[in-house]
């Protein structure tokens, strides 16, 4: 059967903005890939999501990815990717969540200083970018962006920490960029 991993397992985006989630996949021969909600119902490209299956190098590889645009109450839960082909089906799940922010002042980057990041905004010795967070179709985390400086300190901080080889999303500044 097809081989799956998903990077990130648990990830948090409040209402209003769009998200992507990714899996990646290998299959010989080459697999289906669709993506599903945790009832069983098949997600086609819509107003509300937009699924893309990049093909890799060497070709058995495909990374899957399902953007899920301006995110409501409703859209909150497990999304699951599946890869299909005549050895059998592997599929993965993804819970998206809404996360809880603090606003009382302590800010433990006001000086580049966390246990979570290098000082730059970014989890120790990970330099990717994770998910693509979204509004009004403009990217918040953009793969060249400097790190945190002074005068652009988060305001808000998450107090949930995604556990699975992320660190948690960060709001930062009064524009919300999102940085990972």
């Amino acid at each position: 059967p097809p081989m799956l991993w998903i990077p990130h397992q648990l990830v948090g985006v409040p209402l209003g903005y769009n998200v992507t989630l990714e899996c990646y996949t290998e299959a010989h021969p080459t697999s289906l890939h669709y993506w599903t909600r945790d009832s069983g119902q098949m997600l086609h490209d819509s107003s509300k999501y937009k699924a893309m299956s990049i093909q890799g190098v060497p070709s058995y590889k495909v990374q899957m990815k399902l953007t899920i645009v301006d995110v409501s109450q409703t859209d909150y839960g497990v999304y699951k990717c599946v890869a299909k082909n005549s050895r059998g089906e592997t599929d993965g799940t993804i819970r998206l969540y809404s996360p809880q922010w603090t606003t009382d002042g302590s800010n433990d980057l006001e000086n580049g200083t966390s246990n979570n990041t290098n000082g730059k905004g970014r989890k120790k010795d990970d330099d990717s970018i994770l998910n693509e967070i979204t509004r009004s179709g403009q990217t918040y985390n953009k793969p060249n962006r400097p790190g945190i400086i002074k005068n652009s300190t988060p305001r808000l901080i998450p107090t949930i920490t995604v556990l699975v080889l992320t660190a948690a999303v960060r709001l930062l500044s009064k524009r919300q960029e999102w940085l990972i």
